[in-house]
């Protein structure tokens, strides 16, 4: 009965072993020189290996953009419960969101909107990729409803509906945001900002 567990091991191991060495190679010569071989020869790894788990090159490259992407989604969360612990109102956690919700709206915040969106478009395809997003995503709003549960236990907020609804609400936003990105109409991300935080005032219910 163990075998099956120490070939998934195995399996996951060389995944993280590839990646790393895909990282690192991306890093030094950008995604237009990337080289699989160089990347299998330094990894130790056979060609079957990266076709097995990624296909091919562009998934390789999707791959590492999946681990950043995830990465980020990470820090972002602990920064996140940090700031609510140390929050003295709902209002300054609110000031907060806007003040990001703004900066995103610029043409960097754009391009990110774009990349992982594509990012994750491309892992769909890949199992292990789409797994590894699928699971993340998931934590991650249950990382977010008890950070928002942390608010509550300090009387910041009365939520109007399940803390785990409101997570997963405020982590579709960003891809949400892309189809805003796209309206030629100059006021539109003003609006969607407006209702987004008038939206998450009346899910919050801020307190003090």
């Amino acid at each position: 009965m163990s075998e099956p567990k120490r070939k998934r091991s195995d399996g996951l191991e060389t995944i993280d072993r590839i990646v790393s060495f895909a990282a690192a190679e991306l890093d030094e010569v950008g995604p237009v020189q990337f080289n699989v071989i160089r990347v299998l020869e330094k990894a130790g790894v056979s060609r079957s290996s990266v076709y097995h788990h990624f296909h091919n090159r562009e998934g390789l490259i999707a791959a590492v953009e999946v681990q950043r992407l995830l990465e980020q989604l990470t820090v972002t969360n602990k920064t996140t419960r940090e700031f609510v612990s140390q929050a003295e109102s709902a209002e300054v956690i609110l000031g907060a969101i806007e003040t990001v919700l703004k900066i995103a709206g610029s043409e960097d915040g754009k391009q990110n909107r774009r990349r992982r969106i594509a990012t994750m478009a491309a892992a769909q395809t890949i199992p292990v990729l789409a797994a590894s997003i699928a699971d993340t995503q998931m934590r991650g709003d249950e990382y977010m409803a008890g950070t928002l549960q942390v608010a509550v236990d300090k009387g910041l907020i009365a939520p109007t509906e399940s803390l785990l609804g409101i997570a997963q609400w405020i982590g579709s936003l960003a891809l949400g945001r892309a189809t805003v990105d796209l309206a030629t109409d100059v006021g539109g991300d003003e609006q969607w900002l407006s209702a987004t935080m008038f939206s998450l005032r009346a899910l919050l219910k801020p307190m003090k």
